[in-house]
């Protein structure tokens, strides 16, 4: 009576529905560690590279206006090797700091710049290699204009 009335009505159920949604888990659980994983975890394990670079040109980019402020990133474009150019993001310090063909080295991970050492400054200013984006923009052209209200 025990059996009949709670044992296989509760066998029945797990294998009408228990059994397929495990093997479904199952499928899917397989389905990530094949196709998405690997994916992932090719861009974390990318091995760290030292490079010799030379600057070739600098933007800033505003990246939100808030009622409070603006937020600025700062990217500076390297070139390498014979045509070869890879760009970073860097804090405001170093992005002042780089002028147009200073000779750095550079260690990153993949994208991700770790550090930036300048071994040859090269005295050329970046002013005219640099694109400025949004409203940096006008303070750039503020600037022309008043060299030329000078000269």
């Amino acid at each position: 009576m025990f059996i009949d009335k709670i044992v296989i009505p509760a066998m029945r159920f797990m294998f009408v529905y228990g059994l397929p949604i495990l093997l479904f888990g199952v499928g899917i659980f397989f389905l990530v560690k094949i196709f998405f994983v690997p994916a992932f975890k090719s861009g974390r394990e990318k091995q760290t590279q030292t490079i010799t670079a030379r600057v070739v040109s600098k933007r800033e980019e505003i990246v939100s206006c808030y009622s409070t402020g603006r937020a600025y990133l700062y990217y500076v474009l390297f070139k390498f090797g014979e045509n070869e150019q890879i760009e970073f993001c860097v804090d405001k310090n170093k992005y002042k700091k780089l002028n147009y063909n200073d000779k750095v080295e550079i260690l990153h991970t993949g994208d991700t710049l770790d550090s930036l050492i300048v071994l040859e400054r090269s005295g050329e200013k970046t002013e005219g290699e640099t694109k400025l984006v949004g409203d940096t923009m006008r303070s750039s052209l503020n600037e022309l204009a008043q060299k030329k209200r000078e000269e």
